[in-house]
């Protein structure tokens, strides 16, 4: 049986979807858990509170949906199956992108353009952090139930659509926050096309049940953001918009230019048409969602706009805009098919290899991160489960917070990690996550007998002075029963440390000291020597107990 020609366009799609779909997998089977991962894997157990697990925000988002997924698959299948889990945005990534194109080949814009503009958002690698992050299920998830929604709300056809589209709106609300402006989007192309009432019919219903949520639960989130100042917000939200399109490109500078363009033909080009009613609409929501990420987050920064997982809704949200330009272009084109063809491939292949470039340098920087994490976690739940005495609860306090000791001793937890090599470096990694640790008061510990190495040091009083440089360490040898010395650094209040083993050293592993204040350096690993970084340039005092060659060489 012959396909018939218009279902080209759409099957397509659906193969450069597939590819793309394959494409992100084999990126992601190089990762793990990551983040926010660990708060629904570790913290959402629906056994002791199941109502306060379920509805409780995450930082401000109400995330009842992607709990409920992580919930049930971490039941079926533990932390064997990573590929499971990050199958998650992945799938809802191919959903999203057959609805953009049923959506805007629904408002008018033709096919082979809305298969080639799809093509963009399948290889978006300015969103790659939504793509290859299993916890950003959330946010494509509400891009999911968004679109489906402006698919409805595109063909509308009475009643029955209505209560449908109401429950995708919901469900987008209880998945993430960018739900909101995912309403938003459907507010604005329902009175674009159809008139205020309805677009209040279709918006203000779900916005009530939201509503009623932030009042009981939502309003308890504590997000720890500082206010961001009036006079940021316009650049922080122009920054963020021209960053996404600067990254899709490749080219830098080229952001701001093509943003300007993109709402330029938004707002002007075919008129009275589906197809600017859902350009112009995506635009002007593309503008508030940064205007309202500029409000939200501009207290943490000039980058606090630019994260990839926002510029994923850049994108999506001005591709209609780059349709309708495509679409006039191809209109002008008409008598001259091959012409057309070629100027489509050219400018919609300058978006997409760039944006395969993009995802797999987002893979290998998310990779660097946390290097060996599985292995370390695998060693941290054998060290928890000891009866070793622990000094910290966290195995990586800078990214994965929710990975501590106390949730590691648990059977249910244990018996889900995974199976897998573990060396002696990730062994000694997980002691310095656990077994180091600083204190303003004595842990109890014998006191060391401590060497610096690479730095001068003079004497004060009992203590001795010096300048941190680059490889200069204090080193604490630690016995049967662990050991501990006195430290101040000025300047900073971290560092990092590192236990060594004979040939063995671990990873560095972070540590958070008094700024100018005394702290106790402890540590209860036996038999290892403990390497704290001192940093350059930054003043330290060492009190006790050095070795006597030291002590020699720094006398008097």
């Amino acid at each position: 049986m012959r396909l018939p020609r218009e279902r080209w366009p759409l099957v397509t799609t659906v193969l450069i979807v597939l590819i793309g779909s394959v494409f992100l997998l084999t990126q992601a089977r190089h990762l793990w858990f990551f983040g926010d991962d660990w708060a629904f894997l570790l913290a959402r157990d629906l056994g002791e509170r199941p109502v306060e697990s379920l509805m409780a925000p995450h930082n401000e988002h109400w995330s009842t949906v992607p709990v409920l997924i992580y919930r049930a698959l971490y039941s079926v299948f533990g932390l064997h199956h990573f590929l499971v889990f990050a199958a998650l945005p992945v799938a809802a990534h191919a959903v999203a992108c057959v609805l953009l194109f049923l959506v805007q080949s629904r408002c008018g814009i033709h096919p082979w353009v809305s298969a080639g503009v799809t093509a963009v958002l399948v290889f978006l690698g300015a969103g790659a952090e939504n793509l290859l992050w299993s916890f950003q299920i959330g946010m494509i998830g509400t891009a999911v139930f968004g679109l489906a929604a402006l698919l409805l709300s595109a063909g509308w056809t009475g009643r029955r659509t209505v209560v449908i589209i109401w429950t995708l709106s919901v469900l987008s609300l209880m998945t993430a926050s960018t739900s909101i402006p995912m309403l938003i989007w459907l507010g604005a192309f329902t009175f674009a096309r159809h008139g205020l009432r309805r677009a209040l019919v279709l918006a203000v219903p779900p916005m009530i049940v939201y509503a009623a949520w932030f009042i009981v639960w939502g309003r308890q989130a504590e997000t720890g953001i500082p206010e961001s100042r009036p006079v940021d917000v316009m650049p922080l939200a122009w920054k963020g918009l021209s960053v996404t399109w600067e990254r899709m490109t490749g080219f830098e500078g080229v952001g701001p230019v093509l943003v300007i363009g993109l709402l330029t033909a938004a707002l002007t080009l075919q008129p009275d048409s589906a197809r600017r009613a859902l350009a112009l609409s995506g635009a002007a929501t593309a503008v508030i969602t940064y205007l309202i990420l500029a409000d939200s987050r501009g207290g943490l920064g000039p980058e606090s706009t630019s994260p990839s997982r926002y510029s994923y809704f850049g994108a999506l949200m001005l591709l209609p805009a780059l349709a309708l330009v495509l679409h006039s272009l191809w209109d002008r084109l008409k008598t001259r098919r091959v012409e057309g063809s070629v100027a489509l491939a050219a400018i919609l292949g300058l978006l997409v290899i760039p944006g395969i470039l993009g995802t797999v340098d987002f893979r290998v920087g998310r990779d660097t991160l946390t290097p060996d994490l599985r292995a370390r976690t695998i060693a941290a739940s054998e060290l928890a489960r000891s009866s070793e005495r622990l000094l910290d609860n966290a195995v990586d306090e800078s990214y994965n917070p929710n990975i501590t000791a106390d949730a590691l001793r648990l059977d249910s937890v244990a018996a889900a990690l995974p199976d897998g090599p573990v060396t002696a470096r990730d062994r000694l990694t997980a002691r310095a996550a656990l077994q180091v640790s600083a204190a303003p008061t004595s842990w109890g510990l014998p006191e060391a007998v401590a060497t610096v190495e690479g730095t001068e040091t003079s004497p004060s009083g009992d203590c001795s002075i010096g300048l941190g440089a680059v490889g200069s360490v204090l080193e604490i040898p630690s016995g049967r029963e662990g050991a501990q010395a006195r430290l101040i650094l000025s300047e900073t209040d971290r560092t990092t440390v590192r236990l060594r083993d004979g040939t063995v050293t671990s990873a560095s592993v972070p540590m958070v000291v008094g700024d100018t204040s005394e702290v106790y350096v402890g540590v209860t690993a036996p038999g290892v020597g403990l390497l704290v970084d001192l940093p350059p340039g930054v003043p330290f005092t060492v009190c006790g107990r050095l070795d006597a060659g030291q002590e020699d060489a720094i006398a008097p």
